[in-house]
């Protein structure tokens, strides 16, 4: 029997109870509200249950039992009052039976809490169903002595639904408990989104903040290989890579780097620094439907007060290119620049560039044939690695692209700048006072070599050996160019300066940083300009075909060819051989202005003054040193 009710004590609490809001309310749900609040507050005020049934429609049994409704005590111990009048309201904290359960038997919520929520204390299983949970709570229902004809086994379910809503709101209530029970990324999201006051720094001058980060470019492009009858054709390659730098405050795109490789490493990173600080060099478009806007679209190209501008804040993720200690050491020393890295697995913390390179995609490459679609299931992935070869995109065009769509984003409306473009933000507050840092000229060498590194060796050689002074770098012997080093070195710790777009040749310091030599690498290794990241490559290739490969001596021309012959297989392989040929031919334009150079300003040793272009034509064929042995410079 339900209790008998206090009416002089209960029109005291009734004073308590908080109104409702009826405008938010459905008017089916004000209407049935409204009507059981008047049958209640009826009753309260004395008037039988005959007579309140008789204004109301409701019946004098659902009418007491609704009274008891609003005087049940919730969880924090203070009545209902007329929220639980709402019809359909089971998600309400009013201590129902479940609850009075657990009261009855605190031990058993202990139970039910402890297994659903992974106490090892209760089980081992992880993130248990509620089903099994159910099966279990039944059981320890039955050791605590409950009968079948008590609650909750004399319901027909046993308890389950009750079971479930009361978990469904305790994960509610116990977050930090909750969270545990999602997956790894949801539990780092999580954490990183609090309540309270927000801690996020939300600068207004440019260049006080930027983001870095990479990004894999949804589009597909093509080289040339060599097919086994000896025939030029195309076939598709690996994606390559953008590497940005943004500024936060005015949302404008300031430096960036590609990368063709399967990914970037640290260099790549120091290259979109490197590009971010030094005024932008515009391109020549190859395709006359790409143009420049008016202002250029870069802040270097634009706004003269940013030429040389550095920032006091870089923004990283946790990739291992980003940790690299030499990156850390030239942002720190170099630029003197503060670096944040953000929480691992989670870009949130870089929203910004994130949401960029969203526009670049959907706005630029989603558009075009050979993109590959944001996943493989894109409906704008139409087989691109076809198309790629059908249309013949090439890796330039790909960074035709890039440079005309961060251009065009650079002058696009933004709705996070009241519409307005990036660089017209970025203009307006330097001219309002907010100048960047300037990097003075005197320090701008640094800036120059911000891409290079050094590297620690020890000095071989001597008088035994009938050797000069030489070093070992990545597997190759590297001698002196034109200069004795002395013979005091050998043996002692010195330092080589890299350059990692051309190792082929390095510069060697003692250990009190004095300039000794240009060294260069022997054979074949020597003579042609490579990457770091080729170089290794064909090291790799050495590994695998010890039969094939000399032991100390791996070539170039050999990984080259055997490129070519699996490219037609292999996209990566191709890719390298596409890569190396590149090196290549913008080595020898480097030669050829060499050896041009040297004709004009040196003297012939007979009476003509000037060459003949058949002459010069057979010097632009040649090496210096096979035009020197035949007397034409």
């Amino acid at each position: 029997m339900p209790e008998k009710i206090n009416l002089s004590a209960l029109r005291e609490k009734r004073d308590t109870w908080s109104e409702l809001n009826l405008e938010v309310m459905d008017e089916d749900v004000k209407s049935k509200y409204l009507q059981r609040k008047k049958a209640v507050d009826l009753y309260i005020d004395g008037m039988s249950p005959s007579k309140v049934s008789e204004q109301t429609g409701i019946s004098s049994g659902e009418v007491i039992r609704l009274v008891h409704r609003c005087s049940d005590l919730n969880k924090s111990g203070n009545m209902a009052g007329y929220k639980a009048l709402l019809p359909n309201n089971r998600t309400s904290d009013i201590l129902g039976k479940f609850n009075k359960l657990f009261l009855e038997y605190p031990t058993l919520e202990s139970f039910v809490l402890g297994n659903y929520f992974g106490d090892k204390h209760y089980t081992l299983e992880h993130n248990m169903n509620i089903r099994s949970l159910h099966t279990k709570f039944r059981e320890e229902c039955i050791r605590l002595g409950i009968q079948d004809y008590e609650y909750p086994l004399c319901l027909k379910d046993n308890g389950y639904d009750a079971l479930y809503r009361y978990l469904k709101r305790k994960e509610k209530e116990m977050q930090q408990l909750a969270i545990k029970r999602a997956t790894k990324t949801s539990q780092q999201h999580f954490a990183i989104t609090s309540y309270g006051e927000s801690y996020n720094i939300n600068p207004i001058a440019p260049y006080n903040i930027v983001q870095l980060d990479g990004h894999k470019i949804d589009m597909i492009y093509s080289v040339e290989v060599e097919n086994e009858h000896g025939e030029v054709i195309r076939m598709p390659a690996t994606r390559a890579w953008l590497i940005t730098v943004m500024d936060v405050a005015t949302r404008a795109i300031i430096g960036y780097a590609m990368s063709p490789y399967e990914n970037y490493n640290q260099h790549d990173v120091l290259q979109a620094i490197y590009n971010a600080i030094k005024p932008h060099k515009k391109i020549n478009f190859s395709h006359e439907s790409l143009k420049y806007p008016e202002n250029d679209g870069f802040p270097s190209l634009c706004i003269p007060e940013t030429k040389w501008a550095a920032f006091d804040v870089i923004m990283l993720d946790n990739a291992k290119s980003h940790l690299a200690q030499n990156v850390i050491y030239k942002l720190n020393e170099g630029i003197k620049c503060v670096t944040n890295f953000g929480s691992v697995a989670t870009p949130e913390t870089r929203g910004i560039v994130e949401r960029f390179f969203r526009t670049l995609e959907m706005g630029g490459f989603h558009r075009l044939p050979g993109t590959t679609g944001s996943h493989i299931y894109d409906n704008k992935r139409n087989n691109p690695e076809k198309e790629a070869v059908k249309y013949e995109i090439s890796y330039n065009d790909i960074c035709e692209l890039v440079e005309y769509l961060i251009a065009e984003y650079n002058n696009s409306a933004h709705s996070k700048l009241e519409n307005q473009t990036p660089l017209q933000v970025m203009a307006r507050r330097i001219h309002a006072g907010m100048q960047p840092y300037i990097v003075p000229v005197s320090q701008r060498q640094t800036i120059e070599k911000l891409t290079y590194f050094t590297e620690e060796r020890i000095l071989r050689g001597g008088y035994k050996t009938g050797t000069r002074p030489y070093l070992s770098y990545l597997g190759v012997r590297y001698h002196a160019v034109d200069v004795q080093i002395p013979m005091q070195y050998v043996g002692k710790k010195v330092y080589i300066e890299v350059n990692p777009e051309d190792v082929s040749h390095v510069k060697l310091y003692d250990t009190q940083g004095i300039f000794l030599a240009d060294m260069i690498a022997t054979g074949e290794w020597g003579k042609r300009p490579h990457s770091i990241k080729t170089h290794k490559a064909a090291l790799k290739r050495k590994s695998k075909n010890l039969d094939n490969n000399s032991l100390f001596t791996p070539h170039l021309t050999e990984f080259e060819e055997d490129l070519r012959k699996n490219a037609k297989n292999s996209r990566r392989d191709r890719t390298f051989a596409n890569i190396m040929q590149k090196e290549n031919c913008e080595k020898k334009e480097e030669v050829k202005r060499m050896n041009s150079n040297k004709v004009k300003n040196s003297k012939r040793s007979n009476t003509h003054n000037e060459y003949s272009k058949e002459e010069m034509a057979l010097i632009d064929s040649m090496s210096i040193e096979e035009a020197y042995r035949k007397g034409l410079i």
